[in-house]
């Protein structure tokens, strides 16, 4: 979920809360004059305000999951396709027109973003273990050097630069020294 959805539905529904405490408030106040046309008008009069309420954050979240697909390159459903989106019926005394997808439609949208995802993740898995195997095989090639040379300075002369520099330089000079040979052809 984005940052814009999270902020527009947090906006939202601290306007419910609000609405919610001050419902609470002519409840209250209704029992307490023993009116119950006080809060039937309170409610004719704000039952709008909750309706709305509820198609901005279903309109926010169907935008959030339709921007999720757009990035990702999938396609999206089509406005002329009426079982992928909630019918301008009901929300049609809200007076404006809401595109939200119907939960059906966001669950598949969902699943086809989280393959996409996961696909994508698994390229990226893939390309780090082969950096990662081509790093241990040149460290590899670099300690087998260092064994076959008599001794440290032998290798960084012919370089005449810093050796702590060197990818391997702290294998080699952690480790010790071997005058002949690699042990595995001396052996």
């Amino acid at each position: 979920m984005t940052l814009r959805t999270r902020w527009t539905n947090w906006r939202a529904k601290a306007r419910l809360r609000k609405l919610k405490r001050e419902h609470s408030r002519v409840a209250k106040k209704a029992k307490q004059k023993h009116d119950e046309g006080l809060l039937e008008e309170w409610e004719a009069e704000h039952e709008w305000e909750f309706e709305i309420i509820d198609a901005q954050i279903k309109e926010s979240l169907s935008r959030d999951v339709l921007d999720q697909a757009r990035e990702l390159y999938l396609p999206t459903p089509n406005f002329n396709d009426k079982s992928k989106w909630v019918p301008e019926d009901d929300f049609a005394h809200t007076g404006t027109r809401w595109w939200v997808l119907t939960p059906e439609a966001m669950i598949e949208l969902n699943g086809a973003i989280r393959k996409e995802r996961q696909a994508r993740r698994e390229i990226i898995e893939w390309w780090i273990k082969v950096i990662r195997r081509v790093r241990h095989d040149f460290d590899w090639a670099c300690w087998c050097w260092h064994r076959t040379c008599s001794s440290v300075e032998e290798i960084e002369r012919p370089i005449g630069s810093n050796p702590d520099l060197w990818p391997c330089a702290r294998r080699i000079n952690s480790s010790p020294k071997v005058s002949a040979g690699c042990p595995s052809i001396t052996a």
